[in-house]
């Protein structure tokens, strides 16, 4: 009996061991299994000298308890039992060995902590890009942007300069044929905040507006962009919008802009002029006669503040005109310049003179002070002569006998 104690005891501390060392670090675990593989053998062990100590006392005593030993059957069940709790007990340190395994923590490489510092540096505050509005006047021209959200930072500027026509004239013919004429031409730059040359992230709105525009013929006007590196490059027909004095179109590149009109129909420049002073100027060709616009185009400009005694009389295409010259209305001069359509060269131009006369009254008087007539004579203003010859025309009869009329006396004035 004893014996069988120590044995129960034995593997009892075996599964102490074993639980023991369960919850212990990964080399701890192996340490652990050893340790129960060899109290397992000194369990093995001490059940064997527990069936040696039994077969003993069964030989001495066979006799005196061959009635009372149990039979043949409930040897064996014994036996299975023991062999199942064997069983029972490897598994379980099977079982106990593999949640060691299994609940050992898993231990990660410590961070640098100077490589987290150096990723977390700070970001700087987003740039806004808000829609935005512009406007810049060159001259008579007005340059008009609007930049959608996202086009353009916030801070930003435009700066516009005037560009000669003459200076990029023969790259603009070279590219679109000698009937192109720049009309106008102006170099766009934008600028950030920080006065750095920018370009938008996104297509622009550009308006040009310039009264000169109206006068050219719409279906004739083209928008063409020179790069910086020179490339002359036409846009689309379809991305340009032309409507009275102003053209439209869209783009995110930026340099040099231009406005040309392109039209194998030849024009006439019509000029009036005041003395040696231009009034004004357009250019018409035959089209505006079909679409019947020439009557808009050509108008009356006027003459302005005349001297005191000089009056206006009409126009003429006589620069030396005279008192004979036939002076013409501005209906007059519509009409002479259909006869001049097409002209022979593209920009033959005809000049009208203002016909501008110094006005003398001649008037007659009788000897009682009583007025018999008047009569105008117009000098032309232009006219470098120092005198002018004049017949009176008047005629006179004397009231009575005893005088005789003889002629006329200047009594104001000059003769």
């Amino acid at each position: 009996m004893k014996r069988r104690l120590r044995s129960s005891l034995a593997i009892f501390l075996a599964v102490a061991m074993l639980a023991t060392y369960s919850f212990g670090p990964q080399n701890m675990v192996t340490r652990a299994y050893a340790e129960t593989e060899s109290d397992s053998n000194d369990t093995n062990s001490a059940y064997s000298m527990m069936q040696e100590d039994s077969n003993e006392a069964e030989k001495e005593s066979s006799e005196a308890v061959k009635e009372t030993s149990p039979p043949e059957e409930t040897k064996q069940e014994d036996t299975a039992a023991s062999s199942e709790d064997q069983k029972k007990e490897s598994d379980s340190k099977q079982e106990s060995t593999q949640e060691t395994k299994a609940t050992e923590p898993q231990t990660e490489p410590a961070k640098d902590p100077q490589v987290t510092e150096q990723t977390q540096e700070p970001t700087e505050a987003a740039v806004q890009y808000p829609e935005a509005t512009f406007s810049e006047a060159v001259g008579k021209l007005t340059v008009n942007v609007l930049a959608p959200e996202g086009a353009l930072p916030e801070g930003t500027t435009i700066k516009v300069k005037h560009v000669k026509a003459a200076d990029i004239q023969d790259a603009v013919q070279e590219k679109m044929g000698e009937n192109a004429k720049v009309i106008r031409a102006v170099d766009i730059t934008f600028f950030d905040k920080d006065k750095k040359e920018i370009e938008p992230k996104k297509q622009v709105s550009v308006t040009f507006a310039y009264k000169e525009f109206k006068k050219a013929d719409a279906e004739a006007v083209s928008v063409v962009h020179i790069t910086d590196k020179g490339n002359v490059e036409k846009l689309a027909d379809k991305k340009v919008e032309v409507s009275g004095d102003e053209v439209a179109f869209e783009s995110k590149e930026f340099s040099i802009y231009a406005v040309v009109e392109t039209d194998e129909d030849a024009r006439l420049k019509v000029t009036f002029k005041v003395g040696d002073t231009e009034r004004s100027s357009v250019m018409v060709k035959s089209r505006d006669i079909e679409n019947n616009d020439i009557e808009d185009l050509i108008y009356d400009p006027g003459v302005g503040t005349l001297p005191n005694g000089v009056v206006f009389k009409g126009w003429t295409t006589t620069e030396e005109y005279t008192t004979d010259t036939t002076p013409m209305t501005i209906e007059d001069v519509v009409a002479d310049v259909k006869t001049k359509l097409p002209p022979t060269n593209d920009g033959d131009e005809t000049v009208y003179y203002a016909m501008l006369f110094k006005q003398y009254i001649m008037t007659y008087i009788d000897g009682s002070g009583t007025t018999l007539g008047r009569e105008t004579v117009d000098i032309p203003v232009n006219s470098t002569q120092t005198a002018w010859p004049y017949t009176v025309n008047m005629a006179y009869t004397s009231p009575d006998d005893t005088h005789h009329f003889v002629g006329w006396n200047v009594s104001e004035g000059s003769s």
